[in-house]
């Protein structure tokens, strides 16, 4: 091992924590305790350090990506990376509406502009069109998330679909999982129960706080209450399969999270299969008062402070340190699919109803048809990505900004990022701690 071939890699994150000095590489996932004169070169990008270095301390930096060999490009290897997954077909997602309506009238609703009146669903041409796609491009693994609108308005549509669906998958080794995301109202124990045998593996639901609180943020389109329901629907669904319970966190109800924490502790018996995930609000357009919506650096700050409170509970809470080199959303691969009732294909979940911003789609044989378009958010995402992305130490995370966001936004800095490359170094703490806790109390 030559100590003059290696220098820092330019993903790495230092941060001190009960008296420990730690450094973190974002591309990697690595996590190490150093001692200071190791953390002080980092810090100040020493590269000439590494020749003074130790070969085993050496090594271990190399093992784990802190310091890489000279002829090493991260950036290359990034954007390798990126187009290898974007464009890989092993694992296809597909995201079917097969409604647009919806009986909740959610105040922030991303879709309360469209027409929710498109033609009706067929089933059929959209599994011809997802046969074609296991014939020609034979993946390992597909997944459906059922989504809208409600997708319990059409649930015996789904239940027959999943049949056919798991028939051809099955004809063709490949793979099957499903997803449903729900409003939560309609979902008996009868609904729930029937979850494993559509492969429905996960449901995310969404409860925005205590009861007046969350009928004001999401009432029924009658105008009459929906938290009681919802509650019932979480019940069944947890006793049945993994759920999360979305919360939309905005300036409303930000003060109350721990309310309702308090009210499923109390009224879920068993939470071993909930997930609490707070998550910041995108708007509909930036024609809201954005001023009422967080920002991914201002939810950043308060997204630690929620993750604690969940943990206080006993709750499940989203992964603190998540892997890299992982595809945001549909948005940037090539052959994951976005599919509305009229059959219009979008790249974007946010626009999905949104004619203007569809890319494509299926002709009555199956076959996609693709409309023509410069429009980056309706086409897709292309690599290399901004320029600030390009430099930025998060990077190998996100792979990129939400243009959705960055453009409701005006292109502000900072907008389209991840909360994440906020509030990094405190989550990294939070998981030292945890880490530190099992060790103490190992069960």
């Amino acid at each position: 091992m030559f100590r003059n071939s290696y220098k820092l890699s330019k993903y790495n994150v230092l941060l001190q924590h009960r008296n420990q000095n730690i450094v973190y590489n974002a591309l990697t996932n690595a996590i190490l305790r150093t001692n200071f004169d190791i953390y002080d070169a980092i810090k100040h990008n020493r590269n000439d350090y590494l020749k003074v270095l130790s070969k085993e301390n050496l090594q271990v930096l190399v093992t784990n990506g802190i310091a890489i060999s000279n002829d090493f490009s991260e950036s290359d290897y990034i954007e390798g990376e990126y187009l290898k997954t974007s464009k890989g077909t092993e694992f296809t997602t597909f995201t079917i509406y097969p409604t647009l309506l919806c009986n909740f009238r959610c105040v922030y609703c991303i879709q309360k502009s469209i027409n929710r009146n498109t033609k009706k669903f067929d089933s059929g041409v959209v599994e011809m069109f997802i046969e074609k796609y296991i014939t020609t491009k034979s993946p390992k693994k597909i997944r459906i998330i059922w989504s809208g609108g409600e997708p319990l308005l059409e649930w015996t549509r789904i239940k027959k679909m999943t049949q056919n669906l798991l028939q051809l998958c099955k004809q063709h080794d490949v793979h099957y999982e499903s997803h449903i995301v729900t409003n939560g109202y309609l979902l008996t124990k009868q609904i729930a129960d029937s979850f494993k045998d559509c492969s429905i593996t996960h449901a995310q639901i969404t409860l925005d706080g205590q009861p007046d609180l969350h009928n004001k943020l999401r009432p029924h389109h009658n105008g009459g209450n929906t938290f009681t329901e919802v509650l019932s629907g979480i019940r069944y669904s947890s006793q049945a399969i993994y759920t999360t319970i979305r919360v939309n966190i905005n300036s409303f109800n930000l003060d109350s999270f721990e309310e309702l924490l308090r009210e499923l502790k109390s009224t879920i018996r068993d939470t071993s299969r909930i997930t609490i995930s707070p998550k910041m609000i995108v708007p509909d357009s930036a024609s809201c008062n954005l001023e009422n919506f967080f920002k991914p650096k201002t939810f950043g700050e308060h997204e630690i402070a929620l993750i604690r409170l969940i943990l206080k509970y006993e709750f499940r809470a989203p992964s603190l340190i998540t892997s890299g080199l992982n595809l945001r959303c549909a948005y940037y691969h090539e052959y994951s699919f976005n599919i509305s009732p009229d059959l219009r294909l979008y790249k974007c979940s946010e626009l999905v109803g949104q004619k203007e911003f569809a890319y494509g789609e299926i002709a009555s044989n199956g076959d996609i048809v693709r409309y023509s378009s410069d429009n980056c958010i309706i086409s897709g995402h292309s690599y290399p990505v901004l320029e600030e992305c390009t430099n930025c130490f998060y990077l190998p995370k996100c792979m990129g900004k939400c243009v959705f966001t960055f453009n409701l936004y005006d292109k502000k800095e900072a907008t389209g990022c991840l909360v994440s490359k906020f509030n990094l170094e405190s989550k990294l703490k939070l998981f030292l701690d945890q880490k530190m806790e099992q060790a103490e109390n190992p069960k």
